[in-house]
């Protein structure tokens, strides 16, 4: 499971907006997120950012078309 340290250095989400998020009505969009970010496999975050990086940084991404 992720913490607040791992959403912020993972996604870029501040420690503040995390704990706003919590806070919220467990009907609102932005508690959901936040409980759905903290339920995740560490391990397994890491692994897809750290393929969705290679994907997006791969040559037929970064080639121009002209």
């Amino acid at each position: 499971m992720l913490n607040d340290m791992d959403i912020m250095r993972l996604f870029g989400v501040p420690n503040t907006t995390m704990r706003d998020w919590k806070k919220k009505d467990k009907s609102d969009w932005r508690y959901k997120v936040a409980m759905f970010l903290k339920s995740q496999d560490k391990e397994r975050v890491e692994a897809f950012l750290k393929a969705y990086e290679l994907e997006e940084l791969s040559p037929s991404k970064t080639q121009s078309a002209y």
